[in-house]
C-alpha cells in the first residue's frame, strides 16, 4: 500500500525503514518503489537539504529523514514487515520526489 513504512529485512543499518510510493492503482506488480528512511541523528551536525530530505517523525518516536535520493524498486518480499502509515506526509514526500525530477 503506498505511503505505507516497513522494517526492512536487509543488513544496511543506515536504512532501517522503508517507504513504499508506489500507486495503489498500479495493479498486482512484484516490485515497489520505496524511499529509504534513516534516523537523524546518523547526520550528526550535517543537516540534510529539507525540500529532498524532508524529516518525518515515526509513531516510534524517533526522526527520520526521507533519502529521495535513494529510492529504487525492490521485491515485494523484500519490503519486511509493516510499521506504520505515513500517509500523514503524503504532501511532504511527493513533494520531495516532485524536487528531485523536477525541480520544483
Amino acid at each position: 500500500m503506498q505511503f505505507t513504512v516497513y522494517r526492512g529485512i536487509g543488513k544496511n543499518a543506515a536504512f532501517p525503514l522503508l517507504i513504499d510510493i508506489t500507486s495503489d492503482i498500479i495493479g498486482d506488480i512484484n516490485r515497489r518503489l520505496v524511499i529509504p528512511l534513516m534516523p537523524v541523528e546518523r547526520f550528526g551536525h550535517h543537516r540534510p537539504p529539507e525540500r529532498l530530505n524532508p524529516v518525518l517523525d515515526m509513531t516510534d518516536g524517533k526522526k527520520y529523514v526521507l533519502m529521495t535520493h535513494e529510492a529504487a524498486t525492490i521485491p515485494v518480499k523484500a519490503l519486511g514487515v509493516k510499521f506504520c502509515d505515513a500517509t500523514a506526509y503524503r504532501v511532504v514526500i511527493k513533494g520531495a520526489v516532485d524536487f528531485m525530477l523536477d525541480g520544483i
